[in-house]
């Protein structure tokens, strides 16, 4: 009888041509082995599809591509992907994003031996075009802006590092489809509600891209943390951080 994958990656892309069969291959050139790829194709417009094709031709048995017939935004398509899933372990990149080639191995290997633990993070090297310009230490910093020290590990976790359990998804529920952005935060709070544990990793596992800000993006994620800390009842403890992190997008921008 065949058994099913103990890890299922959920990404979705779009537009993103330059950068997608270098994520991919990163993924399937981990050192643990025991996945499948579910990437969900969000109507892209330019040559994104014509390369997933491509590689679903030569990976045809380890990756699934299916491709949106409408935009359904990020949150919707991670969702999807979700349910065509079947691994236990869900693993989480970004199409724009590549990996440490053992990062799977390291992360599978940390929720084996925790089994109190849902979410696991890592640190990352930061890239903007196409160099590595930094990376976090998120582990190290005592710098906490919040009046709740529990909110530390979630609130730092970087989207695409995480490898999270599927029995968190059925406790907590899935993405907020309502929401345009910061979707990741929302899930990590609910997370927390219900007495969630995470933990992110010192290594640096994943390559992550800084995308370019514009004001209206920064202002628009400043007002989706908001509505977020409203809808689940924090919006004090979070006020502090959200302020922070709309002036940091907005450095961003200044320095772009």
């Amino acid at each position: 009888m065949k058994r099913n994958p103990l890890v299922s990656w959920i990404i979705s892309t779009r537009n993103n041509e330059s950068t997608i069969e270098k994520c991919i291959y990163t993924v399937l050139n981990q050192t643990y082995k025991n996945f499948e790829i579910i990437l969900i194709n969000d109507c892209s417009i330019d040559m994104t599809k014509d390369v997933l094709g491509k590689i679903s031709c030569e990976f045809n048995k380890k990756i699934k591509i299916y491709n949106n017939d409408i935009v359904l935004g990020l949150a919707a398509s991670l969702n999807k992907a979700i349910s065509l899933s079947s691994g236990e372990y869900l693993a989480r990149v970004d199409g724009d994003d590549y990996l440490v080639k053992d990062r799977l191995e390291k992360q599978v290997g940390y929720l084996n031996d925790n089994p109190d633990v849902s979410v696991v993070g890592s640190n990352a090297f930061l890239v903007k075009r196409g160099s590595i310009i930094g990376k976090t230490n998120l582990n190290k910093t005592k710098k906490i802006f919040l009046k709740a020290y529990k909110y530390r590990y979630p609130l730092s976790i970087i989207h695409p590092s995480t490898l999270i359990r599927r029995s968190f998804f059925k406790n907590v529920g899935l993405y907020d489809e309502n929401l345009q952005r910061a979707q990741d935060l929302d899930l990590w709070i609910r997370g927390l509600k219900q007495k969630k544990e995470f933990y992110i990793l010192d290594d640096c596992l994943v390559y992550f891209n800084q995308t370019n800000y514009s004001l209206s993006k920064a202002f628009l994620i400043f007002k989706s943390c908001i509505k977020i800390s409203i809808k689940n009842n924090c919006f004090w403890k979070l006020f502090l951080w959200n302020l922070l992190s709309l002036f940091v997008n907005i450095y961003r921008k200044t320095k772009n």
